[in-house]
């Protein structure tokens, strides 16, 4: 029992795989067409968004003299103070004043991120905009006036900035090469996921083998239903022959009929 059931198991494999070879074009096709959307989505319908980025250094130095230990991990600490500020209520209108921005403080504050690396003095910021020269513009004050805002409220030695925002010449999303092989492998893989499904639940008796398969009894014969090409070919030149018989009869009978009248 358990060697039908496990030679029944390998022939389900076996068709299963002929199944999805039978139907790769549609998976093909399911691939194509969703990797077209996405372009022509991702290019046409989804508004760029380039991204700018400054990063600034904070000097804490309690001595005039010489930098300590101390002053290096209290600065480091004092990280997340620093982030507040870059994004607080007067950095942010300052920047709407300086560059005459139509938005709120709220908005401005969303297109900014602030990150630091582990273990650093070093504050990221982060711009993103739909004009890569408005988000190069809003990188580089936000800088500079929380720079300025940092040493007057945190009474700071100094802090200076490490690098101006870059002018960024390709945007950061979407990305249209990444969207559209995911698209593409999204809709291949669902395209032969539905193809297994149908497999699946299609449970009509299709061959001889399906009957002794499922219903265990033998078939004694197979009467065809498909006609072939040939077949359909000999079929339709009879049919012309015969319908061409048929027009000489009646034209012979009306001949006959014609000479009896006369």
């Amino acid at each position: 029992m358990e060697q039908r059931n496990k030679y029944v198991a390998e022939v389900n494999l076996k068709e299963l795989i002929f199944e999805l070879v039978h139907k790769l074009w549609i998976i093909i096709l399911v691939g194509i067409v969703a990797a077209g959307v996405s372009w022509v989505t991702s290019y046409f319908l989804i508004t760029p968004i380039y991204t700018s980025s400054t990063s600034v250094y904070i000097i804490n130095r309690q001595s005039n003299e010489k930098m300590t230990l101390a002053d290096l991990q209290t600065g480091t600490q004092l990280t997340k103070d620093y982030m507040f500020i870059v994004k607080s209520r007067p950095v942010t209108e300052q920047v709407i004043y300086s560059l005459n921005l139509d938005m709120t403080n709220q908005q401005l504050a969303d297109l900014i991120t602030v990150n630091t690396p582990q273990d650093t003095r070093i504050l990221e910021i982060t711009v993103k905009h739909t004009d890569p020269q408005m988000a190069k513009l809003i990188a580089d004050f936000v800088a500079k006036i929380s720079a300025e805002r940092m040493v007057g409220v945190m009474n700071m030695e100094s802090v200076n900035i490490v690098e101006e925002g870059s002018l960024p010449t390709i945007p950061s999303t979407p990305n249209v090469i990444l969207n559209t092989v995911l698209a593409s492998l999204v809709g291949v893989v669902s395209a032969a996921f539905a193809v297994i499904l149908v497999y699946y639940f299609n449970d009509f008796i299709r061959t001889s083998d399906d009957i002794e398969r499922y219903l265990n009894i033998s078939t004694l014969g197979i009467i065809p239903v498909e006609e072939s090409k040939g077949n359909k070919k000999v079929k339709k030149e009879i049919k012309k022959s015969l319908d061409e018989a048929a027009i000489t009869d009646w034209e012979w009978e009306d001949t006959d009929i014609y000479e009896e009248k006369g």
